[in-house]
């Protein structure tokens, strides 16, 4: 009779921490690395990026590579780019876009 009771306080023990380690890892998001020149070739990525970003942060001259995070379809995006391909990407307008790729804005 002990032996019963130890293995099912052993049995409840376990499958509480596997229901609690699944629950644990369900909560972390993953975020997508991209590069600007690929990020272009998505229209809806485009138009989140015009929505969420601005040009502060090419304020601080680094000899590396600028990276904004974008939340697309509840998703993380890491765009990353260097100086002159972000100021060529604020210095178009999201209508060439809309043309370039023969899409519609959203209202």
């Amino acid at each position: 009779m002990k032996t019963t009771k130890i293995f099912l306080v052993i049995a409840i023990f376990s499958f509480a921490t596997m229901g609690f380690s699944q629950k644990h890892g369900a909560n972390k998001a993953l975020s997508v690395r991209i590069s600007l020149n690929c990020a272009q070739q998505n229209f809806g990525l485009v138009v989140a990026m015009y929505h969420q970003l601005n040009d502060d942060f090419l304020q601080n001259e680094t000899n590396g590579y600028y990276v904004a995070q974008v939340i697309y379809k509840n998703t993380p995006y890491l765009i990353y780019g260097n100086l002159q391909e972000w100021k060529l990407f604020f210095s178009r307008d999201i209508h060439d876009y809309a043309v370039k790729m023969n899409q519609q804005l959203p209202d």
